[in-house]
């Protein structure tokens, strides 16, 4: 029952934790640090301990495996020239096959015989072909001539025999091959080899193969005794000693997929990022020897080695364990809190909801209040259509009356047509009437024709500025469409306008309230930036910004703004000249149909004239930055 209830009220608290998340934040950040910061921090810390004398242990391992190897290999060295020594005190005997019972045979398979590990002592001349060898495999045997093999393809002969006196070359750790097939089973060896010099003349290439298997089943019990697996991985990140058998000798035996590089990516990178250090659970280092030219400085014998803790002495799940008891009763502690202060927090939900339901009313009045803001920029836009109208009509008064004039002509030279046909008529007077009238006719033609225009771009400036209907359109024509005096290239008194429009710049979006906008600043510089009778500049711009966007810029040099109006000139009912008839609409909608309607931003900048200085160029400029391609309304 107990439980139950409890996770009922846990159940219950659910909707007071997602409505005052916020004011639980404070109580619960103590609790989240603890958990996502303590916790982390003390497992890091509890681990580094732990690990730390691990660690020492497996670099240990590692040190004494690649002593071991070194030290194998300064011995496979001395040998390797010690024998290389011996037939120039031994001098060989002449023919293909060294004889069975020379001094110099005697002594590799003496040599052979009381050593361990070297499971073939050869000499090979300098073509390459061997003249002595000594097999042991448990014991030594000398092998008859019938039985020796050409070894000159071998790299043992080809990088060794060009050596200096005394020089090693050391083969990579590869499986052994005879008569070009891999062994089997399966036999890891390492050859060194040193040239045969005998009064400074090479004659020849010693070479002693080495069995590693021994060597290798050697290093890793010692590890393994210590509680450690060890490792060895070749230079290209294959496993000469890994985790599986079937994974070891994989670029040998056509395995690619089974090496170090591909099953532990992140810790072959840090192996060819450095020679030795850590990686997670593993120590590892590189053991390398020189190859045929050791003033190169090439690595041809090149042996990486690992180590890691073994899986059966792995002791860290105890500490683990530990924390994570802790890390669970610290979040259940934290649950019971939070929860307990968030159903403190859903008592007080009825009282919010009733003060939500006061202001529900203040929310009625808020929508009311945009309504009527809404109708009253339907009344400027409707307005500044009015003054369209108006410039229209002025427009057409010209091309009209001309149209006028000429009929008016074309009727009186009808009348004196008539009068001439009753006395008699003569040719040329009818060719000069024909003439006349033709010129008359065309004239009117073209004026009516002009008046026509005008009445279909107010047609089509006047849906524009009533809908919003996404057409295209060109950007210097929908400018000019904001005001005939645009057009005219006349805004009266001494104001010079300035036009900079790129011309062919097509843009799919909405041309009326582009327009509108463009009229409201216009009527804004006219009105507020500029005294009667004040030579002035207005200058508008419109031009490309990359492949996406178009740049329209509306300035003035006039009086310029305040600098404390200036945060405030696109909010509402905001305006400098109320006692003058300014309603602070103009800037507002501007703002809102770049914003809202043509998904662009508006800036302001502007400087004003400080009181008592001299008047000059400061002024304002709007900056529209809008989407050539206008958002779906």
């Amino acid at each position: 029952m107990k439980a139950a209830a409890f996770f009922g009220g846990w159940r219950g608290s659910l909707p007071a934790l997602r409505r005052h998340w916020r004011r639980l934040l404070p109580q619960a950040l103590p609790w989240a640090a603890w958990l996502l910061v303590g916790i982390p921090l003390l497992w890091w810390e509890v681990g580094e301990a732990v690990q730390a004398p691990l660690r020492q242990a497996r670099a240990a391992v590692v040190a004494d495996a690649v002593q071991h190897l070194q030290r194998l290999l300064d011995r496979l060295g001395k040998d390797v020239v010690f024998l290389a020594d011996l037939p120039a005190r031994f001098p060989p005997q002449p023919g293909p096959a060294e004889p069975m019972d020379t001094p110099l045979a005697i002594t590799f398979l003496s040599f052979s015989d009381r050593t361990q590990g070297y499971s073939k002592v050869r000499w090979l001349d300098r073509h390459g072909h061997e003249r002595l060898r000594v097999n042991n495999d448990g014991a030594a045997v000398l092998v008859p001539p019938e039985q020796l093999q050409d070894k000159s393809e071998r790299p043992f002969h080809t990088e060794a025999v060009g050596l200096g006196p005394r020089q090693v070359y050391l083969s990579a750790l590869d499986l052994n091959v005879e008569n070009d097939v891999i062994e089997q089973p399966l036999r890891p060896m390492l050859r060194a080899a040193s040239p045969v010099l005998v009064d400074g003349e090479r004659i020849g290439v010693v070479v002693i193969n080495l069995e590693m298997r021994p060597v290798i089943e050697r290093l890793r019990a010692n590890a393994e005794a210590k509680g450690f697996s060890l490792y060895l991985v070749n230079p290209e990140g294959y496993w000469i000693a890994g985790e599986a058998a079937a994974d070891e000798w994989g670029w040998q035996l056509g395995l690619p997929d089974r090496s170090l590089a591909r099953q532990q990516p992140g810790l072959w990178r840090a192996m060819r990022g450095a020679d030795q250090g850590e990686w997670k659970d593993w120590t590892f280092s590189s053991l390398r020897g020189r190859g045929a030219d050791p003033a190169s400085g090439a690595d041809v014998w090149d042996v990486r080695v690992l180590a890691r803790r073994s899986e059966a002495n792995g002791g860290a799940w105890r500490w683990k364990a530990a924390l994570v008891l802790v890390s669970l009763a610290s979040a259940w502690i934290a649950l019971g809190a939070v929860l307990g202060a968030a159903r403190s927090m859903a008592a007080e939900a009825d009282f919010i909801d009733e003060l939500r339901e006061a202001n529900r009313a203040l929310t009625e009045s808020n929508e009311r209040l945009g309504a009527m803001q809404a109708e009253l920029a339907r009344a400027e836009r409707l307005s500044s259509l009015g003054l369209m109208v108006a410039g229209v009509a002025h427009e057409m008064n010209t091309p009209l009356g001309s149209a006028l004039l000429a009929l008016s002509n074309v009727r009186g030279d009808l009348a004196l047509l008539r009068e001439r046909m009753e006395a008699g008529l003569q040719r040329s007077q009818l060719a000069s009437f024909v003439a006349e009238t033709d010129a008359a006719i065309a004239l009117a033609t073209r004026e009516l024709q002009r008046s026509a225009a005008l009445l279909q771009r107010f047609k089509q400036v006047a849906v524009d500025r009533t809908s919003l209907q996404r057409r295209r359109f060109d950007l210097r024509e929908a400018i000019l469409d904001a005001d005939p005096r645009l057009r005219r290239g006349d805004l009266g008194g001494r104001i010079v306008l300035e036009l900079d429009l790129q011309p062919g710049l097509e843009m799919d979006s909405y041309p009326g309230p582009l327009e509108q906008v463009i009229s409201n600043l216009l009527a804004n510089a006219l009105i507020h930036g500029h005294a009667p009778d004040a030579a002035s500049v207005i200058r508008i711009e419109g031009h490309a910004e990359g492949p996406d966007h178009v740049v329209v810029a509306v300035s003035d040099d006039g009086a310029g703004v305040a600098s404390q109006d200036l945060p405030r000139i696109f909010e509402p009912f905001y305006t400098t000249r109320r006692h003058a008839g300014g309603n602070g609409l103009g800037l507002h909608i501007v703002h809102q149909i770049v914003v809202e309607v043509l998904g662009g931003s508006i800036r302001v900048e502007s400087e004003a004239i400080a009181d008592g200085a001299e008047p000059g160029r400061h002024g304002t400029r709007f900056t529209l930055r809008i989407p050539r391609r206008g958002p779906a309304q």
